[in-house]
This record gives C-alpha cells, sequence and structure tokens, in this order.
C-alpha cells in the first residue's frame, strides 16, 4: 500500500531560535496550535526526547473536544523537533500514528520552516491534515507579527 507524505512550508519573520520557542513553550503553542473554527483548550508536554505531548482543541461553535497527543523523538535546539502524532479517541486511546519533523533554517529576514507528516494511507487522509496544519502553521506565522 502506498503511503503519502505531508510538507508545508513558511517563511517566518523572526529568527530560528524565536522559532522555536514558540514550539518549545506550551502557552505560546496553545495561541496558534489549531485551525480556524477551533481553539486550543488544553496543551501540555514534557519537552524532552522521549516526554510526551497532549492537546485538545475544542470547537469554538459546537464546545465539541478533539484529543490528539504523541512522543517527542528529537529536539536539536533551534533547528530541528520530531515528534509522533495521533488522534487519541475517547480522549486516551491512540489511532493510527505518524510521524511529524519540522526543521528551520535561518533565511533572509527570519527562518524557513519545513514542516513534514508521514505516512498517511490514502491522498485524501493527507489533504485534509494539509488544510488544518495550513491553517495552524498560518496562525503561527501571524503570532509573529
Amino acid at each position: 500500500m502506498p503511503e503519502f507524505e505531508l510538507s508545508l512550508n513558511r517563511d517566518l519573520p523572526a529568527d530560528p531560535a524565536r522559532v522555536f520557542q514558540l514550539w518549545a513553550d506550551a502557552e505560546h503553542r496553545k495561541n496558534w496550535w489549531c485551525p480556524r473554527g477551533l481553539r486550543c483548550a488544553d496543551f501540555t508536554h514534557d519537552f524532552r526526547v522521549g516526554g510526551t505531548w497532549q492537546a485538545r482543541l475544542e470547537g469554538t461553535e459546537t464546545g465539541k473536544s478533539y484529543w490528539m497527543g504523541g512522543r517527542y523523538l528529537a529536539i536539536e535546539e533551534p533547528a530541528r523537533l520530531e515528534f509522533s502524532f495521533a488522534w487519541l479517541e475517547d480522549g486516551t486511546t491512540p489511532g493510527r500514528e505518524s510521524v511529524i519533523s519540522v526543521t528551520l533554517e535561518s533565511s533572509k529576514g527570519g527562518t524557513r520552516q519545513v514542516f513534514r507528516q508521514s505516512a498517511f494511507e490514502t491522498a485524501e487522509a493527507r489533504d485534509a491534515h494539509a488544510m488544518g496544519w495550513g491553517e495552524c502553521l498560518d496562525r503561527l506565522v501571524e503570532s509573529l507579527s
């Protein structure tokens, strides 16, 4: 069965150390870690290799909760992080797991961020995540403005 990868790039108006902190600090992450129409109601993590993370998104109109979580696989401040991701059925039981990597490179005027998530079973699943993550990453850019 083929596996599909998602890749999203953003140019950010801050240096890699500042951008890295927006990933490393749970309070900062709550501000941008959700697509439009949702809010990040809870975000907790043990930011170290092997540490876990968990978030609860909440519908702004419905109040419905969506849980996700994973484990940090690599942290190389300020250039790279890698972590597992799974939707948490019933808030605790992980569904299909994928791996997300984020690389931060200095660029003219700030940082080039490359976000990759793999592996999806279908192009449709990848594309659904692309829309949600795209909005999250746009909010990250906005948080730096």
